[in-house]
């Protein structure tokens, strides 16, 4: 079996009138944080079981849980070149398991794929996507990269329409300090000069409660 990496992400969600302070804080930080490489569009669309465990188990702070999601880049309503993700949680350290070249021309065969590669799991099902614009910064070293995501959008999953015809929109900004997990004993020269307060917070959840209610 192929070893899986693990690694540690810190999250601060930010109020828009801070876009300026980060920025600030991204050209003045003592780790050197430049662009790693140009902004993306990212999609995802999120799966869960009809008891939404997925969601459940999140909220109850189970230790060991996994999220399934297909993700795309770009602004392409659907498309067949994206990844399979399974984003697994060990208490804070995550990883994800990817699957490649899946092929799919609707929503229902989708689930079809992702349901036939699952095991001992629950059926699941598309119940949300969501959209955002992400940048992405990397520290002299190589060894904490930095996302900032803006511009989010919630959506229901669908075939037939893009996602900002209906969607919701969540104006706060997320910033995550992602590292391996043999480099956490230099994260405090890193954290200290991040003038934020730390955050947990799920796009899966924030999107379960702006679509659910």
């Amino acid at each position: 079996m192929t070893k899986l990496d693990y690694r540690y992400e810190l999250k601060y969600v930010l109020d828009p009138s801070a876009a300026f302070h980060l920025e600030s804080m991204l050209l003045s930080h003592p780790a050197g944080f430049n662009k790693a490489f140009e902004d993306r569009v990212i999609n995802n669309i999120y799966f869960d079981d009809h008891l939404f465990s997925t969601c459940n188990d999140n909220l109850s702070g189970i230790a060991d849980r996994i999220k399934i999601r297909y993700r795309w880049y770009g602004l392409e309503d659907h498309t067949d070149n994206g990844v399979l993700e399974y984003k697994i949680k060990k208490n804070a350290l995550g990883t994800k398991v990817h699957h490649r070249d899946i092929p799919y021309t609707s929503l229902k065969q989708l689930s079809s794929i992702v349901n036939d590669k699952m095991t001992n799991r629950t059926q699941v099902s598309p119940v949300i996507r969501n959209q955002y614009l992400r940048s992405y910064f990397i520290d002299i070293s190589g060894k904490y990269r930095l996302t900032v995501d803006r511009n989010v959008l919630y959506d229901w999953p669908s075939d037939n329409k893009t996602i900002k015809e209906s969607a919701i929109s969540d104006t706060r900004i997320i910033v995550e300090v992602k590292f391996d997990n043999n480099a956490d004993t230099e994260l405090d020269s890193v954290s200290r000069d991040i003038p934020f307060r730390l955050s947990k917070h799920s796009k899966y959840l924030s999107g379960m409660y702006a679509l659910y209610g």
